[in-house]
């Protein structure tokens, strides 16, 4: 619980440094909900448990392997990320190698939210993608 939007938005920014102000008051306003003693993230709070299901990598490739539309990755620079959470160079690699057709972009200085870190860039990003597809 939050008393207002400037506690959430100071939340926000406690776990995302990249996150400027005014970014961080709009994400609070909108990820906001009343709940007549303050403000909360309105949102599932379970979206952070492991999940129930057993995840096997090898069924998960084989999915992804049979994904014939193109594909757009877009990560943060480095593998900082990736180190975070325990996914080697190898598996990454192995993981786009999958796709038939995947085009990868990165963006320097964005972190996990990236699309709170630089939504302009992603949303180019994205939209060049689109764009560049002759489907």
């Amino acid at each position: 619980m939050y008393p207002d939007h400037d506690a959430l938005a100071a939340r926000l920014q406690q776990d995302n440094p990249r996150l400027v102000p005014e970014r961080a008051r709009w994400l609070a306003r909108e990820l906001a909900q009343a709940d007549g003693e303050g403000f909360r993230i309105a949102g599932d709070p379970v979206h952070r448990r492991v999940n129930p299901i057993l995840y096997r990598r090898a069924e998960a490739e084989a999915c992804w392997r049979r994904v014939s539309a193109p594909v757009l990755a877009v990560e943060p620079e480095g593998d900082r990320l990736r180190e975070r959470f325990g996914i080697s160079d190898a598996d990454h690699a192995a993981a786009f190698a999958c796709f038939g057709s995947i085009e990868v972009r990165t963006l320097a200085a964005a972190g996990h939210n990236l699309h709170h870190d630089q939504p302009e860039a992603v949303a180019g990003i994205i939209e060049a993608f689109f764009l560049s597809q002759h489907v």
